[in-house]
């Protein structure tokens, strides 16, 4: 449930020496004193549509051939049972989350393994339940924490899983969304589409907003290879959310395509808002070139900036071409220092993981 979510989510990474090999057993023993590091949920898919597939999900992922994480930990309170029946999986990580946040800075190795919960790339190190199997294909294993991971023969498959895993835990999320999400497809103003969510008020869609979404679809199928693969995701994903209604014989409106594009509007008007602090960059390098000069300047700005940081520690080698510089757009152009000043962005009522 939303109201109930507090703090952030804390997702700790430990790095691995250059050259060495991957461990056969996950988490790791490590040492030193490590300060928690703050991640927000990401999901990577084709499009933002076949992202929320994986954005809503409360799970872990299926076991791959190889887990680039010498050791991974994480914690999400106060727990994975989203639902109105409250079981012990409710508020078991609001413990542990309780007992992290004193702490502060001071968090050392052994603090980790005692109040972040076990987050590998599968059960090796985290034994679960026997699991259950939603469809031909799909499995789904719980650990202890009652986190699910979720492995399939294809990406649909661990798509459908990811649907019925979603609608197991998040179900009244799901429902709480569904409506008002299309307003944020929309984008209609002066509506704030998640505080509709929250209100618990519905939002009953015309045609025409229902044809809109469709284009969004019609977009996809439309970009050959890559969106077929995509609208699979997206399509597996709602048929799984879809079958574990029909397997409680709950009555629900089928789950479509034009629902996770909705989501994923609503996802991206929630994380995707303020778009950062731009104009106080632009103003921060013109005191540089006015006290370095241009050249110097545009370099202490380049090293400032977090993008393509070479220091910064990584999980998956190699490199990626995503958002390279390139030459000056004509029309951009540097706002004087301390010419411009704004109102303060308003302080958002719910934490990152408010969603998720």
């Amino acid at each position: 449930m939303p109201s109930r979510r507090r703090g952030g989510s804390r997702r700790v990474r430990l790095r691995r020496r250059e050259g060495r090999p991957p461990p056969e057993c996950r988490g790791g023993r490590p040492s030193g004193t490590l300060r928690a590091v703050h991640r927000p949920a990401a999901a990577v898919a084709v499009t933002l549509a076949a992202a929320l597939a994986f954005a809503l999900v409360p799970g872990e992922a299926a076991p791959p051939k190889r887990d680039f994480a010498a050791a991974a930990f994480t914690i999400l309170p106060p727990g994975e049972n989203g639902a109105l029946t409250f079981d012990r999986h409710t508020t078991d990580q609001a413990k542990l989350y309780d007992a992290l946040t004193p702490l502060r800075g001071n968090v050392t190795a052994r603090d980790i393994r005692r109040l972040f919960k076990p987050a590998p790339l599968g059960l090796s190190t985290n034994k679960g339940s026997n699991g259950e199997h939603p469809r031909a294909g799909v499995t789904v294993v719980r650990d202890r924490f009652d986190v699910a991971h979720v492995s399939g023969k294809t990406q649909a498959a661990v798509a459908f899983g990811a649907g019925w895993v979603t609608a197991a835990d998040r179900g009244l999320l799901l429902q709480l969304i569904r409506g008002p999400a299309r307003i944020a497809a929309l984008d209609v103003p002066g509506l704030d589409p998640l505080g509709l969510a929250l209100s618990g008020k519905t939002f009953v869609p015309s045609a025409e907003t229902e044809a809109f979404l469709a284009n969004q679809i019609d977009a996809l199928r439309a970009q050959g290879a890559d969106g077929k693969k995509a609208l699979a995701i997206i399509n597996g994903y709602a048929a799984g959310i879809n079958a574990w209604y029909a397997a409680r014989r709950i009555p629900v409106a089928r789950f479509t395509g034009n629902d996770v594009v909705a989501a994923a509007a609503l996802i991206a008007a929630r994380f995707g808002a303020n778009g950062g602090q731009e104009v106080a960059n632009s103003m921060f390098l013109d005191a540089l070139q006015k006290r370095l000069g241009g050249a110097d300047a545009r370099s202490v700005f380049a090293d400032l900036r977090e993008s393509n940081d070479a220091e910064t520690p990584v999980t998956v080698p190699g490199s990626f071409p995503y958002e390279l510089p390139t030459d000056e757009t004509p029309g951009s152009v540097v706002i004087d220092d301390g010419s411009f000043v704004g109102n303060p962005p308003a302080q958002p009522t719910f934490a990152s993981n408010a969603l998720l």
